[in-house]
């Protein structure tokens, strides 16, 4: 998995892979992507590994 190789292997222990990408061409949002778990400790206070992507291009939220 690329996750696992950019940021190790434990990461995939702390996120939740979100796919909301369905074949309804009327919706004008879709959303695919992952998300820290909610619980206590899985999150990050820092934002060093924050990367947003639309249409498969880098957004810079800086």
């Amino acid at each position: 998995d690329t996750l696992a190789q950019l940021f190790g292997s434990k990461i995939l222990e702390s996120i939740i892979h979100i796919d909301d990408n369905n074949d309804d061409e009327n919706r004008e949002f879709k959303f695919d992507g992952f998300i820290s778990r909610p619980q206590h400790g899985s999150g990050r206070s820092s934002t060093d590994r924050q990367y947003l992507y639309v249409n498969n291009r880098p957004i810079d939220c800086a």
